[in-house]
């Protein structure tokens, strides 16, 4: 009970400064995204260190790469063309293997250390960043965020942070509307699948898809999941106007099940690595990647999914 109480205070302080952190403007959430994501790209190296003793990825030249992905990707809301995101990762990719081929390095270049390097930029670098991209999306008419954001006297609070010149232009806009609730939306997946997992599971997950990591994970888990996923995606499409039918329980059962994906990525790596944990920084939560598994491989489907649907 202790446990359980100690994972509950920590996800509910999690979320209150993880919604002050989307409404904090694109720079503040791209640079908290470059923290987190440095050390989730840490983590992931480390796991790799530990699965092979002959893999040394380039850890200072990943977490420089990743950097650049994010604000590069955070400056395409003040106008910066997406051709320099999309170029940060080929060039990469040369000046690292150059790096890495023709520099002295005390250790010794190995093809794992090579893919591990370019693995890690892609896993928690190219597809997280899609989260600063989604962020970045066009601003809403301060007079309808008190409908889309349903809080009581919101327009007059955008015009107070208006007028003490703290760009709130660049505080409600529609990206972080969607942002926020396509996050907490996958915050329900985890916590409708681990209920309806621990009350009514009783079919394996690995019996219907073959899926040998996570053995504990149901049907019935992830069913859950989809459907209170799928609640508060529908709910968030309504309050943005959104064709219901078509971004609700679909769009709901996207993001679960691209979580879920994300979760089993990320048991892969730990099981491969022989650790219970990527790390132990958050009490009763393992380390930041066991925290956003679930968001990693979602941020770039969500991301074109508004885009090409027109929602943005």
């Amino acid at each position: 009970m202790l446990g359980l109480q100690k994972r509950v205070f920590t996800s509910v302080v999690l979320g209150a400064l993880v919604s002050a952190w989307i409404f904090s403007g694109t720079w503040a959430f791209a640079l908290v995204c470059g923290v987190a994501g440095s050390r989730a790209l840490l983590e992931y190296y480390g796991m790799a260190e530990r699965a092979s003793n002959e893999c040394k990825p380039a850890k200072k030249c990943g977490t420089v790469v990743l950097w650049s992905m994010y604000m590069t990707a955070c400056g395409t809301a003040y106008g910066l063309p997406f051709a320099y995101t999309d170029c940060v990762l080929p060039v990469a990719y040369i000046l690292i293997v150059g790096y890495l081929l023709t520099l002295k390095r005390s250790e010794k270049t190995t093809i794992s250390s090579v893919q591990t390097t370019f693995m890690g930029i892609f896993y928690v670098g190219y597809l997280a960043s899609f989260w600063v991209r989604l962020r970045a999306l066009g601003v809403i008419p301060s007079e309808e965020v008190s409908r889309v954001m349903a809080v009581p006297m919101m327009h007059e609070t955008m015009q107070w942070i208006s007028f003490l010149g703290l760009g709130s232009a660049d505080i409600f806009t529609q990206g972080a509307v969607v942002t926020w609730w396509t996050m907490i939306s996958i915050a329900a997946s985890d916590v409708g699948a681990y209920f309806a997992g621990k009350n009514f599971g009783k079919t394996k997950l690995s019996d219907w898809t073959g899926i040998s990591v996570s053995p504990n994970k149901t049907m019935e888990g992830f069913f859950g999941g989809v459907a209170l996923c799928s609640i508060f995606a529908t709910t968030g499409a309504r309050l943005m106007g959104w064709p219901l039918w078509i971004t609700g329980p679909f769009y709901g059962f996207m993001i679960s099940a691209l979580g879920l994906l994300g979760d089993l990525t990320v048991s892969l790596f730990k099981r491969d690595a022989g650790v219970k944990d990527t790390g132990n920084l958050l009490p009763g939560h393992g380390g930041i990647l066991d925290r956003i598994d679930s968001y990693m491989l979602t941020a770039a489907p969500v991301y074109y999914f508004v885009k090409v649907g027109n929602f943005d």
